[in-house]
This record gives C-alpha cells, structure tokens and sequence, in this order.
C-alpha cells in the first residue's frame, strides 16, 4: 500500500517524490538513486538575510553541525 502523499503526489504530477534521510529498505522499492539534498534558504527581512548568511557561513566552516549536536 503507498503512502496517501505518494498517492497525491502521483496524482498531481510529481516529477518527484523525496523520502528524506535513512537507509530504510521500503524506499528501495521506488527507486535506487539517492539524489543530494539541496536545501535554499533567503530572508524575508533584512535581519533574516543576516540571519541566513550567519547560517551558511557556520554551515561552511562545519560549525553548524557542531552547534547543532551540542544544541546551543
């Protein structure tokens, strides 16, 4: 049985559907590719352009991880 978002997805035309992360065995049933995740990101405000630029800057140093693992 597929998921009701695969069904509505399906439905509406998807070119493609994401699982996200994990190496769980039912998400090699529909398909074998593991595509990059891409993740954009742009600030409403000037504050949240900031914000972001912070965020992509710590995320190419490898802080950002590490922020994220000690949850500060």
């Amino acid at each position: 049985m597929r998921p009701r978002s695969l069904q509505a997805a399906f439905a509406e035309g998807a070119a493609a559907y994401r699982f996200l992360r994990g190496d769980e065995s039912y998400k090699r049933r529909f398909g074998t590719v593991d595509d990059p995740l891409v993740t954009f990101a742009s600030g409403a405000t000037p504050l949240g352009n900031m914000a972001v630029a912070v965020a992509h800057g710590l995320r190419r140093s490898g802080m950002l991880r590490e922020l994220v693992r000690l949850r500060i």
